[in-house]
């Protein structure tokens, strides 16, 4: 008797207690965003779990920041935020604005996302905004003055602007991610007026939400050991597939410090991301606004450079791994909102280095490939570029470099029909600065970039002015230097084709 009393108990429980899961389930799928959620995924039995749920629903940490502020506001009985209509003004035909044609007013309600599409990017070394934390300034986690405090920082930093919500900005700093109350982008250093340029930035860390997404496309839970200095999440299998490259990430910073004279602020602390295949790597990087579409092998951003294997040759593999790790180098030596000739430019230099089958990184030599086959010889890579560029020095408008420094970074890359010359030519311009006329030109390129580090516009001008040439002198020798680099490319590719 008391037997079946209790297995009608156990059986009515488990119905009750299925019944609770079921319906646990159908309010997670509906709010998906409860700060419920949030702290369950911080337990650390089901927190793994509870994590990839939300990663499949979309939700990021700033939305469960914002419905925590929320939570908040309702318990203390604030008002919640209200939409406030802004009128905004985007700056056209600027090396440091959003691209052509975009300049004008609209005046309407202006979502989040708008705001933050004109914070400047973040894809592969473009014009991001910066703001200065002053010390002692609150850090919050949320987009208003009422919002916890994260922290303080201690001292005056300047920090890139991640996403924009009317005056406040969304920053990663010293005491953690949060939002800081900051209406004039740029703002000067410790006090004044006018636009900061960029100041180089310490490295930081992979932002959570884009690990995170990463981790779920590769299937993998953590990283798995490390790439140079970088941690690595790949997969790759065996990982030990990329000892070549290991090796060869180790080697770059000190072959950064030693050619343009830049010294990176802090430590190495982004993260490397190596895609097994190009499908899943597209599938992420089309997350990545600025750069959509474009057909690149790799890309940098805040925190992080992403790339993938694939059948790729070394050669390919090796100097896409060096341009990326160059544009997070030149953020913590040169500065995050670099132009394009600059940033793409020194990324190009040295990632068009020869890398031996150890991985051997020489800056001096050129890399790429030459295959010889009956009747013709094909270039690739660094070689390729090469020749494509002494041959547009032929046409009736070859390409100048006054023009070069004045594109901004939409032209330099979104032109399909030049996008290739303006890396070559941003590329073979500064290898002409560091070793171009005997090594004439690059006290006064490495002076440029300690006043570029130091605060000052990254200008053409200023360019010019520090090399002591005029543009015609620096067309002409970039011109010669150019053809001095093929004479010897094709020596050497007959020296070795015996």
């Amino acid at each position: 008797m008391w037997r079946s009393r209790i297995r009608e108990v156990v059986s009515w429980s488990l119905v009750v207690a299925a019944l609770a899961v079921f319906g646990l389930l159908v309010w997670a799928t509906n709010d998906p965003g409860h700060p419920a959620i949030a702290r369950a995924a911080e337990w650390p039995a089901v927190g793994p779990l509870v994590e990839r749920f939300r990663i499949y629903y979309g939700v990021t940490a700033d939305q469960v920041a914002e419905r925590q502020a929320e939570e908040e506001r309702r318990r203390d009985g604030r008002p919640a935020v209200e939409w406030e209509y802004e009128v905004v003004t985007v700056e056209g035909d600027s090396p440091y604005g959003p691209p052509d044609g975009a300049a004008g007013e609209t005046m309407g309600l202006v979502p989040p996302e708008v705001v933050a599409g004109y914070e400047g990017g973040d894809g592969g070394g473009d014009g991001a905004d910066t703001v200065w934390i002053a010390a002692g300034d609150a850090v919050r986690r949320a987009p208003e003055a009422s919002a916890p405090v994260v922290g303080r920082p201690e001292a005056f930093v300047q920090v890139e602007v991640l996403e924009r919500r009317g005056d406040w900005a969304r920053v990663e700093s010293p005491v953690g991610a949060g939002w800081v109350d900051a209406p004039e982008v740029g703002a000067a250093y410790p006090m004044g007026s006018g636009v900061v340029p960029p100041r180089p930035l310490a490295g930081a860390p992979a932002p959570r939400d884009q690990l995170l997404i990463a981790r779920e496309l590769m299937g993998v839970e953590g990283a798995r050991g490390s790439l140079g200095p970088y941690p690595l999440y790949t997969d790759v299998e065996p990982a030990g597939r990329l000892a070549t490259l290991d090796r060869l990430a180790a080697q770059i910073e000190p072959a950064y410090r030693r050619r343009y004279g830049a010294t990176p602020e802090g430590e190495a602390r982004e993260a490397v991301l190596v895609f097994a295949d190009r499908e899943t790597y597209r599938l992420f990087q089309s997350r990545e606004a600025r750069i959509r579409g474009i057909p690149a092998g790799g890309y940098a951003r805040h925190g992080m450079l992403a790339l993938w294997v694939g059948d790729r040759q070394p050669h390919d593999l090796a100097a896409t791994l060096i341009h990326e790790v160059t544009h997070l180098l030149n953020r913590r030596a040169v500065g995050p909102a670099l132009p394009p000739w600059l940033d793409e430019g020194m990324a190009y230099d040295l990632g068009a280095s020869r890398v031996g089958p150890a991985g051997d990184l020489e800056p001096g030599k050129l890399g790429g490939a030459t295959v010889q086959q009956p009747g013709k010889v094909d270039y690739f890579g660094a070689i390729a570029g090469l020749r494509n560029l002494n041959a547009s020095f032929a046409r009736d408008e070859p390409p100048r470099v006054e023009a070069l420094v004045a594109l901004d970074w939409d032209r330099f890359v979104r032109d399909e029909g030049r996008r290739d010359l303006n890396y070559a030519h941003a590329g073979y311009f500064i290898r002409y600065l560091v070793e171009g006329e005997d090594g004439a030109l690059a006290p006064g390129f490495r002076r440029f970039l300690d006043r570029v580090a130091g605060g000052a516009a990254p200008s053409g001008e200023m360019l010019r002015q520090e090399l002591g040439r005029s543009w015609e002198e620096l067309d002409r020798g970039l011109g010669d230097f150019v053809r001095r680099k093929i004479l010897e490319t094709t020596v050497e590719a007959q020296r070795l084709g015996g």
